[in-house]
């Protein structure tokens, strides 16, 4: 089955084909993924990690070609590091605040990169998550990963 809106939509589990991290601590906390027959990249997010469980909670955002351009031309490139962490902070935030349509939750138990991710979606209205999203591996760790159980069931 396929989960989505008009405008996009996602299997149920995605195999992903492609990652670019952009923040990591033990798996990716902010990147870019590919997924198997889907032609966008995707911008992800964590947003909650059980730490019992090893299960964490990721919000996708589906990107347009000429951000995710933008996003792959910074992340690998090495000539700058301060200038490199400024872009992609204000390319994060252009992301999660300036986001116009509907983005995905996606499931997994280690990394976002292990197949079979189970994803729920879409979810509307992105100003009711925006506070989980973009935060540091210790912000996420206090976030109650029970919060997110209804959208996968």
């Amino acid at each position: 089955m396929l989960r989505g809106s008009m405008q996009y939509s996602l299997p149920d589990k995605i195999i992903v084909t492609q990652s670019e991290a952009i923040d990591w601590y033990d798996g990716i906390i902010t990147g870019l993924i590919k997924i198997a027959d889907f032609n966008k990249w995707l911008f992800l997010s964590l947003i909650a990690f059980d730490f019992s469980t090893r299960k964490k909670v990721y919000a996708l955002f589906v990107l347009d070609d000429d951000l995710s351009k933008r996003y792959l031309e910074t992340i690998r490139d090495d000539s700058s590091k301060d200038d490199k962490w400024t872009t992609l902070d204000e390319l994060n935030r252009k992301v999660v605040n300036n986001y116009q349509g509907e983005f995905f939750l996606a499931s997994c138990i280690r990394h976002i990169d292990d197949d079979n991710i189970l994803v729920s979606g879409p979810i509307e209205n992105v100003s009711k998550l925006k506070k989980y999203l973009c935060n540091g591996v210790e912000d996420i760790a206090d976030v109650d990963i029970a919060l997110f159980n209804n959208y996968f069931e």
